[in-house]
This record gives C-alpha cells, structure tokens and sequence, in this order.
C-alpha cells in the first residue's frame, strides 16, 4: 500500500508542475510580429476592424490581439486560473522572471522587461485571471 501512495503522490506532483513547466502562451515569439505569423503559432482566428487596427481572437477568444502598424501590439491571455499571482507567472508567458514594477492586491505590472512596453497580470479567484501586454503602443 505504501508503495502505491507514494506512485500516486509522484504523480500528482509531476502533474502539477507539468502545468508551469512550459508557457501557456510564449508572448516572445508573437510580439510584435505580422498577423500571418501569429497564425502559423496559434492557429486560426477570428478578426474584426477596431479603430486601432486588427483585433483577433485566437484558441477560442482566449488570446486576444490587436494589431497596430502590422505587428501584435497589445496582446490579452485569458484562462489563466491555474497560473499563480506572483512573478513566477512570467514562465507561463515564455518570459524569465523580472521584479515587478508595481504589486496592488488586484494586479502585478512589470515596466521593465526587455522588448515589451509593459505586462500587467492581473488575479483572478484562485490564481490569476488575465494577462495585458503592451509590446510598443502606449
């Protein structure tokens, strides 16, 4: 029997950190580039015009992009319940870990990450709820 609780706990624990062990969505290899890359990443999507540019849903409206000059500019990841709301939520965006511009109860904003204007994470119930990415425009 204890041989079996301890296959079980190996188990469970590789399944949890197989949750953090690669980016949810690599926000490195999308920013800032055309829509027909984006595409070839994350498959099909749905556009619409928006005053700004494109703006296209992809993985069923998880990823929200609005292209802005031709390149993914302002990038939304949804669904991210099972990502913590603290630093260590970068991995899951295919970004290395980088100390917070600012920490309020509700959102975390990094200002200084190389490439990117700004990522905002802000905390859902359990987790966090939704990422915000600035890659140029303000």
């Amino acid at each position: 029997m204890r041989t079996f609780f301890g296959y079980v706990v190996g188990f469970l624990m590789l399944c949890s950190t197989a949750v953090m062990a690669g980016p949810s969505v690599d926000v490195t290899k999308i920013a800032g580039k055309d829509a027909k890359h984006v595409a070839q990443i994350l498959g099909s999507s749905k556009c619409s015009k928006i005053k700004y540019g494109p703006k296209c849903e992809y993985r069923n409206g998880s990823i929200e992009i609005v292209f802005i000059g031709g390149a993914a500019d302002w990038i939304t990841i949804s669904n991210l319940e099972d990502v913590p709301f603290n630093a260590d939520a970068l991995k899951a965006l295919g970004l290395n870990k980088a100390h917070p511009s600012a920490t309020k109860p509700m959102v975390i904003r990094w200002d200084s990450i190389p490439g990117f204007l700004s990522v905002s994470l802000f905390k859902g119930i359990v987790g966090s709820d939704y990422a915000y990415i600035k890659v140029k425009t303000q």
